[in-house]
């Protein structure tokens, strides 16, 4: 029923009638073809609406009735092989897209009880939800299924079946010997699929053994590097299993199971280095590494800094919106939303006992290489001020990242005239820069998901966040 309704003209007469005939059922569900039984049997015995049928959906509509009463009821005719093909014939010039219902139906047509009008409606909602998580395997639109796949659904869909056979029999007075025959044809039936899908020369899906003793070891042979060279894709896995000729799904368990594999998430880095940066961060590492181990006080002596926009309205982490609720109770939603436009640039100097100096960009202003020498004599006077002990022994040392502003031409001069000692910076390296890793997410955290009204309050929030970290 649900293959032919969607398949009707959506503008013929025929549809129309069917839509005003359900009118309790919403248009949706009439175009999906969700029926229940009620409204199913109402529609086989009205005249009318096969009057409003083309002469396509005629036949086919004709075709159905026929099966439901000389088949699907109580009776099995003689002829149920051409009625049930009859159906078929017509629902393909209909164009409508077979369900594995009806593949089932045409292929196994001996193992139907003579009368289903006997099944329970229990057990034909067990056999259409086992159905449905099958068909999820398939590609509805694909007609001619895979020869594997479908044997092994075959196999599945008969154990049910005959489950259904078996319990409607015992139901009902039944030659013993008869009933054992006709289980053993069964079993026979469902070896023979099994056999089929595990048939590797016709496609089948290879077996455990028969795939570690070949599988593997071709994988093996033919360099697995090789083989498993383009996994970096989404598509890697499917590339790798075209190549041997195995399912996807095999390719993943080997994978797994006998090469140890996992499929790992990238992480992301503000730029991939090369060969030389990452050289060059080594070696910056090492130097550093040796500088402290020469002086143990030398971390000390370190004012590193940075600049970071805090903002009117910052959006909260998952964690922060996160609340508890009860077992019975629905789980929250939350609109999206995203940061505000406006924001105010904090700069802030640090070292181990506390904030040197921190100041903001004022509004129209950005931070460029004229700005960025006002912020050092600013930093050397608060240094002069707060840390006397540096100043008067003048071996501090300024770190800071290598920002165009920082490694300006005005800046590089100014430090060397001013005898301010810097340690050196690798680039694109925030997991080095204390202010990206340490300062700034701290600072920001407990900023998120509140509003601030003016630029003021922006300022007198983020001092307050400063003076809680040290």
């Amino acid at each position: 029923m649900k293959n032919f309704v969607k398949a009707m003209d959506r503008n013929a007469s025929g549809f129309s009638y069917l839509k005003q005939k359900c009118s309790s059922i919403s248009d949706v569900k009439i175009k999906e073809g969700i029926f229940v039984a009620p409204q199913i049997r109402e529609l086989l015995q009205d005249g009318n609406f096969q009057n409003g049928l083309n002469e396509v959906e005629a036949a086919a509509w004709n075709s159905i009735r026929i099966v439901c009463k000389n088949f699907l009821g109580s009776v099995k005719v003689e002829n149920y092989l051409d009625i049930v093909n009859n159906l078929l014939l017509s629902y393909k010039a209909l164009g409508c897209n077979m369900s594995l219902k009806i593949h089932f139906l045409h292929s196994h047509l001996d193992f139907f009880p003579d009368n289903l009008g006997a099944v329970s409606d229990e057990h034909c909602e067990r056999f259409h939800q086992d159905i449905s998580s099958m068909e999820k395997r398939v590609p509805r639109k694909e007609i001619n299924i895979r020869k594997r796949d479908f044997a092994y659904i075959q196999s599945l869909v008969l154990k049910k079946t005959m489950e259904i056979i078996s319990t409607e029999k015992k139901n009902e007075p039944h030659d013993k010997l008869q009933r054992n025959k006709e289980m053993e044809a069964m079993d026979r039936l469902l070896e023979r699929c099994r056999e089929l899908a595990c048939d590797n020369e016709e496609g089948g899906t290879p077996d455990m053994e028969h795939r570690d003793t070949t599988t593997i070891e071709e994988i093996q042979e033919n360099d697995l590097e090789q083989k498993t060279g383009d996994l970096t894709d989404k598509n890697g896995s499917r590339k790798v299993a075209e190549d041997l000729n195995i399912s996807i799904g095999s390719c993943h368990s080997i994978f797994i199971n006998d090469l140890g594999m996992r499929r790992v998430a990238a992480k992301f880095v503000p730029k991939l280095l090369n060969c030389d940066q990452k050289q060059h961060r080594m070696n910056i590492a090492n130097e550093m590494l040796d500088s402290v181990r020469d002086d143990p006080n030398l971390l000390q002596r370190v004012i590193t800094g940075d600049e970071a926009w805090v903002y009117d309205y910052d959006v909260e982490t998952k964690a922060q919106s996160s609340q508890w609720k009860l077992p019975h109770e629905p789980r929250p939603k939350k609109a999206r939303q995203v940061r505000s436009n406006v924001k105010v640039l904090l700069t802030v100097f640090f070292d181990c006992r506390g904030v040197v100096h921190h100041e903001f960009l004022p509004q129209g202003r950005t931070v460029n290489k004229e700005y960025y020498p006002q912020v050092m004599r600013n930093l050397r006077e608060a240094i002069r001020q707060k840390r006397p002990d540096l100043w008067k022994n003048k071996n501090w040392l300024l770190h800071h990242d290598n920002a165009p502003a920082h490694t300006s031409l005005l800046v590089r001069d100014f430090l060397p005239k001013n005898n301010t000692l810097m340690m050196p910076q690798p680039p694109y390296s925030p997991d080095l820069a204390p202010c990206d890793f340490f300062l700034f997410p701290k600072l920001k955290r407990p900023m998120k998901g509140r509003r601030y009204a003016t630029l003021d309050e922006i300022k007198t929030a983020s001092k307050e966040e400063l003076k809680k970290i040290f």
